[in-house]
């Protein structure tokens, strides 16, 4: 298992109530999220960095 520090983006969502769920679901596509913050919106994008756990073959 190993971690890993990424950056992603996704649109912003129609609802702020979705809005966590919605990045929860995209970093759960490179693993298991640890931590995430917001770090930008612009023209209606999330940019999201977090650090996310792993295997090792992925």
């Amino acid at each position: 298992m190993s971690t890993q520090l990424i950056t992603t983006t996704i649109p912003v969502p129609t609802s702020v109530n979705q809005m966590q769920a919605n990045v929860i679901a995209a970093l759960e596509t490179k693993g298991d999220p640890l931590r995430w913050s917001i770090t930008k919106v612009q023209s209606g994008l999330l940019y999201i960095e977090a650090i996310v756990t792993c295997d090792e073959a992925a």
